[in-house]
């Protein structure tokens, strides 16, 4: 006997009142102090990629990902870069990815599940950190979400505006970002199912077919320009401790179509075995309050692993498969049997969303400056260790008069040019190193103390480092 209940249909007025609720928790969670913190070197890429005028000529980034986010940033950094405006449209489309994954909930008939999963989206730190991060991945989620939507829609109804939108959100989630391809894959295998599930309609499988033409265009279209990036040699940044997981963006594709191929499989089989046994989806839906509870301890660690402030690249790309997840983890939420687990696991998601708006800054590059600026006088120097994106974000914040160098400080080189600033100036050094690079920068202070006095230091969340040596 299956376990599920049937849903308390809620009035209208209790639907209004709940969504907008979690709408407003959404806006909070993702608005609130956008601009307080400052950039990171991550978002000083992309504010670098949207300046770049060969991106314009030639539709490359000089990077492993798609062109349309960078595109679309050029044309909005020309109405402002404070770091509330260039963090705006990620916050935006996480908001509307909230309020699809509601309408999700609505269009399976269940009111319930949508208001659950569309409560947890809000929460999830995993989420609000992309919604509020000047990158790709806040952006596309909306478009991941509406995706599902309108892929459901298109398997449940007949409407060409399901197929425009499917069509049309995928497009773009694919033109944004590389891991959009999984999102397909899954669609793609998942589809046969589901159509059978909803009546077997041939005209949906149709309209379904067509709207993979677009996103399919667009991939023909692009390929030459990828060949490019393959080309270029880089690597996705998928460092785990002790293991050596970074593959070129060809192998990362190519691994993400055999992921797609075993998941095509294993759906096939599953089909396969419901279909000869069918008292296995009985035996399944007896158990629903176990698997619930299975589901949500397996979700436990994705809630929480939105607070740690390393491995960014490992988190993004878990962000393809949020939406699924969610919408698992609200089904799941929706079976337990005792309701104050519910609100006990509701609860935690929802501080842990708010201390999100607390958390320090993932590189406080801006507070370094300020200390610079606080303590610099003329005469002095800058000099920056090892610099990546140092220079964007003394570009970005320094309003001081004193020189800064922005090319690596090789010692033999380093000695010359502190050879030229008198004795008594002070040379302010700064540094973004982990611990595991301790040896490393241990040997580049070395240089700076050689020929001066250490007056100052200062450290900044995370890893940034800065210290002053005054010239003997």
């Amino acid at each position: 006997m299956s376990t599920h209940r049937a849903e308390p249909a809620p009035s209208s007025r209790q639907n209004i009142i709940l969504i907008s609720t979690i709408i407003l928790l959404a806006i909070l969670l993702r608005l609130l102090y956008l601009g307080r913190w400052s950039l990171w070197i991550d978002e000083y890429h992309t504010l670098r990629m949207a300046r770049e005028a060969r991106l314009l000529v030639e539709g490359i980034p000089g990077d492993q990902h798609p062109p349309l986010y960078y595109l679309f940033m050029t044309l909005w950094i020309r109405f402002g870069v404070s770091e509330f405006w260039l963090r705006l449209p990620s916050a935006v489309s996480g908001i509307v990815a909230v309020v699809m994954m509601w309408r999700i909930g609505a269009a399976l008939n269940r009111p319930r599940l949508g208001l659950l999963a569309a409560l947890l989206l809000a929460t999830i730190p995993l989420h609000i950190w992309y919604s509020r991060e000047a990158r790709m991945y806040g952006l596309i989620s909306g478009f991941w979400v509406s995706s599902l939507y309108f892929y459901i829609q298109t398997i449940r109804r007949d409407s060409w505006l399901d197929t425009l939108g499917l069509a049309l959100a995928n497009t773009i989630a694919l033109g944004l970002a590389y891991p959009t391809l999984a999102l397909l894959v899954l669609e793609l295998s998942f589809f046969l199912l589901g159509w059978s599930l909803a009546g077997k309609r041939p005209l949906r499988v149709m309209r379904f077919i067509l709207a993979q033409l677009p996103p399919i265009a667009g991939a023909i279209f692009w390929w030459p320009y990828f060949q490019i990036q393959l080309g270029r040699g880089g690597v996705f940044n998928w460092a785990l401790p002790g293991l050596d997981f970074r593959p070129t963006l060809g192998q990362a594709v190519a691994g993400a179509g055999l992921i797609g191929l075993g998941l095509l499989a294993v759906v096939v089989l599953a089909s396969w075995l419901l279909a000869r046994q069918p008292r296995l989806l009985g035996w399944i839906a007896t158990r629903a309050n176990w698997w619930a509870v299975a589901i949500l301890l397996g979700f436990l660690p994705l809630l929480l692993i939105g607070v740690i402030p390393r491995g960014l690249s490992v988190r993004r790309q878990l962000l393809v498969f949020l939406p699924i997840l969610i919408l698992l983890a609200g089904w799941a939420l929706d079976q337990l049997r005792r309701r104050w687990l519910t609100g006990i696991y509701l609860g935690l998601a929802t501080l842990l969303g708010l201390s999100m708006l607390w958390l320090p800054p993932y590189e406080n590059w801006g507070g370094a400056v300020d200390f610079i600026e606080a303590h610099e006088t003329a005469g002095d120097a800058i000099f920056l260790l090892r610099p990546w994106y140092e220079p964007y974000a003394m570009d970005y914040y320094y309003e001081g008069v004193i020189p800064f160098e922005d090319r690596h400080t090789i010692a033999g080189e380093l000695e010359t040019v502190l050879a030229e600033y008198p004795a008594g100036s002070t040379v302010w050094v700064m540094a973004n190193a982990t611990p595991a690079e301790e040896a490393l920068m241990t040997n580049l202070w070395q240089p700076f103390a050689a020929v001066g006095d250490q007056v100052a230091e200062a450290e900044f969340p995370t890893y940034l480092i800065v210290r002053g040596y005054r010239l003997r």
